[in-house]
């Protein structure tokens, strides 16, 4: 899926970027967040974007249906992204 790849490859760049410092300090907790963990931040900050992008797009059907229908695709959408994508950039990692 052509939205999924584009996806994963914008949320490729923002996570490949944090430092193993902004983790490990908790420092997107602090008041000077965008000074000490800016990577942790726009990491959030596209999160939240893409999250209120999907809600917006759920809510333009007009029926209970076509709402679900919307859902259904971004569900999808986010498996491919999660799942293929994802395991196949070695974004996500998870020792046995």
């Amino acid at each position: 899926d052509d939205l999924a790849a584009q996806l994963t490859l914008m949320d490729q760049l923002v996570f490949r970027a944090i430092e193993p410092e902004e983790l490990t300090s908790c420092s997107w907790n602090k008041k000077n967040k965008l000074d000490v963990a800016p990577n942790i931040v726009n990491l959030t900050r596209r999160f939240n974007h893409v999250s209120f992008w999907t809600v917006d797009e759920v809510l333009k059907g007009e029926s209970p249906k076509q709402r679900g229908e919307i859902m259904a695709h971004f569900i999808r959408v986010a498996k491919v992204s999660i799942i293929d994508l994802w395991y196949a950039a070695g974004l996500c990692h998870f020792p046995t």
